[in-house]
């Protein structure tokens, strides 16, 4: 379906990417990429070579290859080579409403939260005890 350039959406399974994405909650809307065209912060769909999907945010990129992270990961998935990416998100539907990854507040989201990769899981318990 991707290689006819047709949007796919799934639902999101896992908590690797919370707090932006939750398991069964969020889905995403993915599209066929231009592997030149990647960046760091996008977050890509790819398959790593024991046959596993991951939906990881692009954390490093060094000529051909990738380095990943889930964003409430405090460690890295290493490096892929960029050909494993399949896809990458173009939207993020939230309860019934879409939201454009290109959106300013999803853009410095991603900035402010690659920038804090160090400290995320002190970042993570903050957030629980005050949302308890």
């Amino acid at each position: 379906i991707l290689n006819e350039n047709y949007e796919v959406q799934f639902t999101v399974t896992g908590n690797s990417m919370r707090p932006l994405l939750s398991h069964g909650r969020d889905s995403v809307i993915v599209e066929r990429c231009d592997k030149s065209d990647l960046k760091k912060g996008d977050i890509v769909l790819l398959r790593a070579a024991e046959g596993r999907y991951l939906l990881h945010r692009i954390k490093v990129i060094k000529d051909e290859l990738i380095c990943t992270a889930g964003d409430a990961n405090s460690f890295t998935d290493g490096f892929f080579p960029k050909d494993a990416v399949i896809a990458k998100v173009k939207k993020i539907v939230r309860k019934g409403k879409t939201h454009d990854m290109n959106e300013p507040s999803l853009q410095i989201y991603g900035k402010i939260w690659l920038s804090l990769y160090p400290i995320r899981p002190q970042v993570i318990k903050i957030a629980k005890k005050i949302k308890k």
